[in-house]
């Protein structure tokens, strides 16, 4: 039971990390495809240190599931970090759905398009950054569920810090937009 419960959290803290990953290739194309319509957008230091993190995802996420190691018999401790690691996951893509409902017109990168405003109901009036939110409990959830600390000192070292800088260039880039 204990080992089914372990495998069953993996998968889904896996497969919550992939399905991030795609999300932000859909998003891409669907900013690249509707670029028109962006009176300004930003591409600079902040946005090029982010932009690695969906790929490192991607190869964290596999490099941690393909190379685990097999064990006979998984622990209740074990089972248990698996499935806090695949609520952690769960709760990234509740605030991310979230997101996406509060703001339908949501894209990749920093811009401003055509009778944009300033985001401040739903998610966006719970936290400022929901998806940036996410994209750490996705990272935090890969690190709990497979009991990680390369996949925490990562999330630590790189992708906290990466976003706050992104955070930070978004937010100067609203506030000579909006005031």
């Amino acid at each position: 039971m204990t080992s089914q419960v372990y495998d069953l959290a993996i998968l889904a803290a896996v497969w919550g990390a992939y399905a991030r990953v795609a999300c932000v290739l859909v998003a891409s194309a669907r900013t690249f495809r509707n670029r028109r319509r962006f009176v300004t957008f930003k591409m600079g230091a902040a946005e090029m240190a982010a932009a690695p993190e969906p790929f490192l995802l991607v190869a964290t996420t596999y490099v941690l599931h393909a190379y685990r190691p097999a064990v006979a018999v998984v622990s209740v401790p074990e089972a248990a970090a698996a499935v806090a690691g695949a609520l952690l996951v769960l709760a990234a893509w509740v605030v991310t759905i979230w997101a996406f409902l509060s703001w339908p017109g949501v894209f990749v990168g920093h811009g401003v398009v055509e009778d944009h405003s300033l985001m401040t109901s739903g998610a966006y009036g719970f936290v400022r950054h929901p998806i940036y939110l996410a994209v750490a409990l996705v990272w935090l959830g890969l690190a709990v569920a497979f009991a990680s600390p390369a996949a925490l000192l990562l999330t630590v070292l790189y992708v906290i810090p990466s976003y706050v800088f992104y955070m930070r260039s978004e937010e100067a880039m609203m506030l000579g937009a909006f005031g």
